[in-house]
């Protein structure tokens, strides 16, 4: 079935359902981009970690707040599990966000030494 298009000068496609049932978990949050984690992801949850606030991490890295939280639930969900703990002081890495935060860092630098 061909998607149809909703603005023809931006090319944007309009799911069917099938497809919208089919790109969200069983939890109904979509898994669009899931597995597909990229060093860019990682490099914001580990600024995000390092700064314990979504909204400095954003200014920082010079990107729309609502945009991180969209990375940061991606990594969430492919990790199927949460990573951050939100509170009105800023933010903090569960068990597991830790251990991925200790993991990231030592990825990232051996990234960048190639």
């Amino acid at each position: 079935m061909p998607a149809r298009w909703a603005l023809r000068h931006y090319a944007i496609p309009l799911l069917s359902s099938r497809a919208i049932a089919a790109a969200t978990g069983r939890d109904g949050i979509p898994w669009f981009g899931a597995g597909e984690m990229d060093l860019r992801q990682l490099g914001y949850f580990v600024r995000v970690v390092e700064l314990g606030s979504l909204t400095r991490a954003a200014t920082v890295l010079r990107i729309a707040q609502p945009a991180l939280g969209i990375q940061i639930k991606k990594l969430e969900v492919e990790f199927g599990a949460p990573l951050l703990v939100r509170h009105s002081r800023g933010v903090e890495p569960t068990d597991v966000g830790a251990l991925l935060f200790e993991q990231a860092k030592a990825l990232l630098t051996s990234a960048d030494a190639i």
